[in-house]
């Protein structure tokens, strides 16, 4: 009902929705239409006759006397020329069918937002300046601020102050000055400045108080996100720095209170020891002075997914960018069709030689014995620790960092010559050859990724993520319809279409001699090749895909389970638990506060240039239209427009 009497007022710009009331039928024995479900009703009842509309008389809530409505207006306030578009008993004409709805705005009390004299603001004068930001967004008027401060609050119109007699004054109502009331207040305009702006100054303190539960909630809404929401719901135009800096703003407020936020953390660990019962976490912080040390994390579904995957494992760890200046550090394993298997995580203040060591330590318990190949980017702190807590696994080094690595500059001339090599060595299958490549290279003479956020939001966020891949993994492999993954039965197939044509001559006990353009021995009892391959990515190659097919023998026999849809399917098929937070408590006591953790730097100079990701394009630079600079960076997106 409320809706349609905005939408009434907004014909006739003169009415407020309090100044108005419904009524349906003829003569003197019209109804009152009071409230939407005796509206709904006569919706109903006309639906039922079949009939296409039905005739709904607007009246004046007083009939035009001197009482004043509850919103404070005074129907004699309008003058004549006012009310030349409206007339008493006019009659609306309400379709019930072929017309589309209006959807109301949240703004729509923004305009009646200040009741009258003794309205009370909890919020004491912030709440006050709120209110009167939501005011001139909605009815379009300007105010200008008299007295703005913790004692006094008084505006009046800021178009003509002089003929408009628009004006609000508020006090506080207690001696903490916390709660403000209304003193004096005139709502009537006369200046004539009603009108909508097309970009209206929305202030970033607004901003924050409409997204602030919603980025609480999800602190990975993007400031785009917010404008089109605040276009859709509110019927605002705001600018991209405009949300930026609410959502900057209400992230400050959120983790103002480092204390409850780390404190939260406590309350989610054991959330998630009494959801999941098998999972491991060691949780650290220093008993005298309640500071965080460290957190580590292996849910259960992923000890139990690592038993159906390559006992291969990438360690890395990133450095985080919020108020809490720790590192995450995290391991990584490869299904079966060739995706990244989310294993575990953990908090730590620092890279360093005692934090991976203590990472390692408590990895070893979330493992099987079996060996693993550690792939990482040779940080001394991985490799002093992995022979140490895994004496029989192999490390391997990352390509890519090692690439990066080569103190070599693009600048120099034999640049890509030595990047020809350096892959070359890399992908060589045999030791004669990579060390030939080596040789080669020193001839030339060349030796040798939502990180902002408080530490229980961003635990909690890794923990929707695994949830969220594991789900639609889980979904995945059940359209799986073949006994290999998709991407191994497409390499199968061309293994078999590379070698169908070559030679293959058996020699016996199950050793075959292929001729390929090179000759290469096949030992299907061993499992090897001389090429290598097989070894190397524990797939068969076409060697020996060619072998197999002569041999007769089903070449599923040949490859191990870790590409089998049905190890994909065992690998996502346990759960991690919702971890419900509706009994989290609002405050703590001072004994159960856990303060932040101490950053410590890591030792060295740090080095003046990050190194990029292998799917990291390098931005070309170029220069700002608005603060003259050359970076990567223009006008939409400089921080001095954003902080101006």
């Amino acid at each position: 009902m409320r809706d349609f009497k905005i939408h009434v007022c907004d014909y006739w710009r003169n009415l407020t929705p309090r100044s108005i009331i419904f009524r349906h039928g003829e003569g003197c024995d019209k109804a009152v239409i009071n409230c939407d479900y005796s509206f709904q009703g006569l919706i109903v009842v006309t639906c039922s006759k079949e009939s296409p509309s039905f005739n709904l008389y607007v009246e004046e809530a007083f009939n035009g006397g001197a009482c004043t409505s509850s919103s404070g207006l005074s129907t004699q306030s309008l003058s004549d020329d006012e009310c030349s578009g409206f007339t008493e008993n006019s009659k609306i004409k309400y379709l019930t069918e072929g017309h589309e709805e209006l959807k109301p705005l949240l703004s729509a009390r923004w305009e009646d937002i200040f009741k009258g004299v003794g309205q009370v603001f909890h919020g004491g004068v912030d709440e006050v300046r709120l209110d009167v930001s939501k005011y001139c967004m909605k009815s379009g008027y300007i105010v200008a601020k008299i007295k703005n401060d913790r004692h006094r609050f008084t505006v009046n119109c800021g178009r003509d102050a002089e003929k408009c007699p628009w004006y609000l004054h508020c006090i506080p109502f207690d001696t903490q000055k916390n709660v403000f009331a209304i003193k004096e207040f005139n709502r009537e305009h006369k200046c004539g400045g009603a009108y909508n702006l097309k970009e209206p100054l929305v202030k970033k303190k607004l901003i924050k108080h409409l997204f602030k539960d919603q980025i609480q909630s999800n602190p990975s809404l993007k400031p785009n996100d917010m404008v089109a929401q605040v276009k859709s719901c509110y019927g605002i135009n705001i600018k991209y720095h405009h949300a930026y800096q609410g959502k900057e703003a209400s992230k400050a407020e959120i983790d103002g209170d480092d204390v409850k936020s780390y404190t939260d953390l406590v309350w989610y660990v054991e959330a998630i020891r009494d959801t999941n019962p098998s999972i491991y976490i060691k949780f650290e912080y220093d008993n005298e002075t309640q500071r965080f040390q460290r957190l580590f994390i292996c849910f259960a579904s992923c000890m139990e997914g690592y038993r159906f995957i390559r006992h291969m494992l990438y360690c890395d760890a990133t450095f985080l960018t919020g108020r809490f200046k720790g590192t995450l550090m995290a391991t990584t394993g490869v299904n079966g069709n060739q995706g990244f298997f989310r294993f575990l995580f953990a908090l730590l203040p620092s890279e360093d030689i005692d934090g991976w060591d203590w990472f390692m330590e408590n990895l070893q318990h979330c493992v099987d014995p079996l060996p693993i190949t550690f792939i990482t980017d040779r940080h001394e702190g991985l490799k002093q620790s992995i022979p140490k807590y895994f004496p029989n696994s192999f490390h391997s080094y990352c390509f890519y960092h090692l690439k990066n690595n080569l103190p070599i500059k693009k600048s120099h001339e034999k640049y890509k010559q030595v990047i020809d090599l350096f892959h070359k060595a890399a992908y060589c299958y045999i030791v004669a050859k990579y060390e030939s490549a080596l040789n080669e290279m020193s001839t030339i003479r060349c030796d040798w990724v939502a990180k902002d956020l408080p530490p229980s939001a961003l635990v909690d966020e890794l923990r929707i993520k695994i949830m969220r891949m594991s789900s639609k993994r889980r979904e995945l492999g059940r359209t799986y319809q073949d006994s290999l993954t998709p991407i191994y039965k497409d390499l199968m197939k061309s293994d078999f279409d590379v070698g169908r044509p070559w030679n293959v001559t058996e020699s016996g006990n199950g050793i075959y001699e292929v001729h390929s353009p090179s000759s290469h021995v096949v030992d299907l009892m061993q499992i090897t090749c001389t090429c290598q391959r097989w070894k190397v990515f524990g797939f068969p190659c076409a060697h020996a895909t060619a072998s197999i097919t002569m041999s007769g023998i089903d070449i599923l026999m040949f490859i191990q389970p870790y590409f089998g849809s049905n190890h994909f399917r065992n690998t996502y098929a346990p759960s991690i638990r919702p971890i419900p937070n509706y009994d989290r408590p609002e405050a703590y006591e001072p004994e159960e506060r856990v303060l932040p953790g101490i950053p410590r730097i890591p030792p060295g100079r740090p080095p003046k240039k990050r190194i990029r990701s292998a799917y990291e394009k390098e931005m070309r630079p170029m220069k700002c239209s608005n603060c003259k600079k050359i970076g990567n960076h223009n006008k939409a997106t400089c921080r001095v427009l954003m902080l101006e």
